[in-house]
């Protein structure tokens, strides 16, 4: 049996996929997402987009896409936090 990669791993949870109340908050605050888009379906859709880059650098994933980071803990699929890099 082939041994999924750090990508199809995650993906293939897509759905498991969730935020806490305060980091939405702050995931709104940081990446500045409209108040009437939902913040889960926002990180999903950049997880989920084929130039999202995906590693595993401990218990969490780093998803970068652009000039956003998203980790994602690979535990529960969490998403701790997510922001823009400084370029």
């Amino acid at each position: 049996m082939k041994c999924m990669n750090e990508r199809q791993q995650l993906l293939s949870n897509i759905d498991k996929i969730n935020i806490s109340e305060i980091s939405e908050q702050v995931i709104r605050d940081n990446l500045k997402i409209d108040p009437d888009d939902r913040v889960i379906d926002y990180c999903r859709q950049k997880l989920t987009d084929e130039s999202c880059s995906i590693s595993r650098m401990g218990s969490n994933w780093f998803c970068i896409i652009g000039n956003i980071v998203i980790p994602v803990n690979i535990f529960d699929y969490s998403i701790l936090t997510a922001h823009v890099l400084k370029g």
